[in-house]
């Protein structure tokens, strides 16, 4: 998949959510927001981006008339620090949702 269609499944997902996972919610509790984003990750893997594509960790969130949208910086632009802490997130959300694939 080109990075071009990675981006799109990425803004078509969240798009189409009834509670989009980019945008504050007020009142929205922590497991409320974990919540939206595992559904949000579900979706995306439905779709064919893999969790642990690398691109996950270069993507910049940026606003368009107003929404949060996905992008992935501009080649030969430097590759952002990666946080850890993402990787390590992302990696007990998905054993959360999938403890059978722990074996």
């Amino acid at each position: 998949m080109n990075n071009q269609r990675f981006v799109t499944i990425l803004n078509e997902v969240a798009a189409s959510m009834a509670r989009a996972p980019l945008e504050p919610a007020a009142g929205r509790s922590e497991a409320e927001a974990i919540q939206v984003w595992a559904e949000f990750l579900r979706r995306c893997v439905e779709q064919g981006v893999p969790v642990g594509d690398p691109r996950w960790k270069a993507l910049e969130v940026h606003r368009d008339r107003g929404r949060a949208r996905f992008r992935l910086p501009a080649e030969g632009k430097p590759a952002p620090d990666t946080r850890d802490d993402f990787s390590v997130g992302l990696a007990l959300l998905m054993s959360m949702l999938h403890p059978e694939d722990d074996a």
